[in-house]
């Protein structure tokens, strides 16, 4: 039997599959993996992980970053609609090599026009259920059952789990808070947060940064240098001891921690603690 974050219960081995906490596609290493419920993992794999990592933004750093998925294929970045000036008719983009084609299916040429016009829409629950997912396993790779004990990991299932932000109750704000959704009135966070991953440029990083004061832990993430926001959980200070707290950087097929400095750590700890929890 092993138990599975996403569920929060125990799985038989016979149903259960090695879950890459950060998919390689997204910077992910071999080894930094825990097993799950192969069901909830293949929803996960297909409606969370693989919707991210076809996220333009996501797409145009893989694609520069050369990163590779289990397919072993490099990705090119593309838009599919996109429209030139004085056209009717829709464009494709694509950048492969880091170099700019635009394709006029209509004519099944490359064209060149002087400008064009896209857009992009942006699920504004992906990042935080993705966030939500790497939390749990993650924390459980470090931590096991004491991080499952300390931490509101129900809460955190019920965002990985559920689809429509109308269905989230103001229980679920109360006890995980994130950025995403402009639910967190800390503007020192929402720009202090970003600037520690920027310590590590094109490298995929989860940190995490307790409070034993507030009996809050604030997990960040970052994908392939591109910040994707962070939220904090309430914890059990004295359930698991994170000390200072670290920020994990997957590069080079390696897992390395880097642990923050006292003064680092306190002034991020004394504006978390500055934070009004929305109900």
């Amino acid at each position: 039997m092993h138990f599975c974050p996403y569920l929060g219960k125990e799985v038989h081995e016979d149903n259960c599959s090695s879950e890459h906490i950060i998919p390689l596609s997204l910077g992910g290493v071999n080894g930094f993996e825990i097993p799950v419920d192969a069901e909830t993992n293949k929803i996960i794999g297909s409606q969370i992980d693989g919707k991210l990592s076809n996220d333009f933004i996501i797409q145009l750093a893989r694609g520069r970053l050369k990163t590779k998925g289990h397919s072993g294929k490099p990705v090119v970045p593309k838009i599919t609609k996109a429209t030139i000036e004085g056209k009717n008719n829709s464009v494709s983009l694509s950048f492969p090599n880091n170099q700019l084609h635009i394709f006029d299916p209509r004519l099944k040429a490359d064209v060149y026009p002087e400008s064009v016009t896209l857009s992009a829409k942006k699920d504004a629950t992906l990042d935080i259920k993705f966030i939500a997912k790497v939390t749990l396993s993650a924390g459980y790779y470090f931590w096991s059952d004491d991080f499952e004990d300390a931490v509101s990991c129900d809460q955190l299932r019920y965002m990985l789990l559920h689809d429509n932000l109308n269905d989230w109750s103001s229980d679920d704000i109360f006890s995980v808070k994130f950025e995403t959704l402009v639910l967190n009135n800390n503007t020192f966070l929402i720009h202090f947060i970003p600037i520690i991953h920027d310590h590590f440029p094109d490298e995929t990083t989860i940190a995490f940064i307790p409070s034993y004061e507030s009996d809050r832990l604030l997990v960040s993430v970052s994908v392939l240098g591109v910040y994707i926001g962070y939220l904090h959980a309430y914890m059990d200070a004295k359930k698991v001891q994170i000390k200072n707290g670290f920020i994990v950087s997957l590069s080079g097929g390696k897992i390395k921690l880097n642990y923050f400095d006292d003064e680092i750590i306190s002034t991020i700890i004394r504006h978390l603690n500055r934070t009004k929890t929305v109900s």
